[in-house]
């Protein structure tokens, strides 16, 4: 069944998995059952992607990628020493709020690849540290990294996820060991946001936090050949009010570079602010109706739900939203800089209502709570239903405008 965590990437340094909780609200079902229905399939784009399954398996499997929402690839790492030396690895998560390459480390099978190694020469290793206290803990080797058929250029660094690892104490003290902990084999993060940190110089008895990495985890879309590395473009079917059982969309590497990754003229462009401060957030100035507090949103295919807190509506045990019937929200994105409010809308339905009375596992109208902070709106995976998203590089331009960018 359904897991009660999301995905949201709010300060660039960690992964958070923010879990709702129930403060109080109650659940009001009340609107007729939903029935079970197909997602028109988008059109494949000619242009080359990544093909996107989205819950593949329905709710309540044991199979990974299987949860509500959850918008997985494929992709093939080779030990850069010995290029017949691969594993292609299915049921990774594709988010785009956080950046570089992650998996298990069993199931890279018999592949074998060379840590990267720090100034002190020790290893270095990532932390991925998450609000529920669990965490990926694991070091941090190169590989050449192949999407459908676009490989990477040069070896770039990856995180092996193992909580056995020396040191991971440091890290936390619940490291996931398999990917069923997790619900995915790893995570592929296409951020425009191309750093990371948590990292750690690890030998044989202790590791010492690293404050200025030289060397972090990278997009591997960021290093296509020319024309694809600019930046990515999701293309996710429309989906009807009560759902779908499956969803199949596509992730088209570039921006700008032909007809399949070009916005329309018309389209609006949403630059990104990073805070100053000790932390920093990716982020567009938000506000929703209703909603004083909210003042930052961003775009994560890797929540699998719209996330605000909205003390009037109705939500279960878990913090997922259950009004009594279907709300319609607008909201008011500021375009960066040119500070141009852009409207864009959602509906929020009776998630329960939803998950109960449908085999369905794709949905463009569920979320919940964004647990303590009451400052974030996450356009999660249903804001991309329907859509296409463009997302420019930092350090790129696309379509002539420098990144990094959303558009929309």
């Amino acid at each position: 069944m359904f897991k009660s965590k999301k995905f949201v990437v709010l300060n660039l340094t960690v992964l958070l998995i923010l879990s709702a909780c129930n403060s109080g609200g109650s659940s009001s079902n009340t609107n007729n059952k939903p029935t079970n229905n197909v997602a028109v399939p988008v059109t494949p784009p000619s242009n080359p992607n990544l093909t996107i399954n989205i819950s593949p398996n329905g709710p309540g499997t044991s199979s990974l990628c299987s949860n509500i929402n959850i918008p997985c690839v494929t992709v093939k790492v080779c030990n850069p020493n010995n290029t017949s030396s691969c594993a292609t690895i299915k049921n990774v998560l594709i988010d785009s709020g956080s950046s570089g390459l992650s998996v298990f480390s069993n199931v890279l099978g018999s592949v074998s690849l060379p840590n990267a190694t720090t100034s002190g020469g020790g290893n270095l290793v990532q932390c991925i540290l998450y609000a529920d206290g669990t965490a990926n803990w694991g070091p941090v080797a190169y590989a050449n990294i192949t999407l459908n058929s676009e490989s990477t250029t040069e070896s770039i660094p990856m995180q092996i996820i193992n909580a056995i690892y020396p040191g991971a104490a440091n890290c936390s003290s619940n490291p996931m060991a398999t990917p069923s902990d997790l619900g995915f084999n790893g995570i592929l993060g296409v951020s425009p946001f191309t750093q990371t940190s948590g990292y750690y110089s690890c030998n044989s008895t202790s590791c010492t936090l690293i404050n200025s990495p030289t060397i972090t985890t990278q997009n591997p879309i960021r290093y296509l050949s020319h024309g694809y590395e600019s930046g990515v473009t999701f293309k996710l079917p429309a989906l009807g009010n009560n759902g779908a059982t499956e969803a199949v969309g596509y992730a088209i590497f570039g921006v700008g570079s032909n007809s399949d990754n070009t916005p329309p003229t018309n389209d609006n462009v949403n630059y990104y602010q990073i805070a100053t401060g000790t932390q920093q957030y990716m982020h567009m100035s938000s506000t929703l109706q209703s909603v004083s507090a909210i003042k930052y949103g961003f775009l994560d295919t890797g929540s699998n739900g719209i996330y605000f807190n909205d003390s009037s509506i109705n939500f279960d045990s878990y913090g997922f939203y259950t009004p009594n019937s279907t709300i319609n929200f607008i909201a008011n994105n500021t375009n960066y800089p040119a500070g141009s409010p852009i409207s864009t809308s959602f509906n929020m339905a009776n998630f329960d209502n939803l998950i109960n009375n449908t085999n369905n596992s794709a949905f463009n109208n569920i979320g919940g709570l964004f647990g303590d902070n009451n400052s974030y709106l996450d356009y999660g995976l249903p804001f991309f239903f329907g859509k296409t998203v463009y997302i420019c590089f930092t350090g790129m331009t696309c379509n002539g405008t420098p990144g990094p960018y959303w558009a929309f």
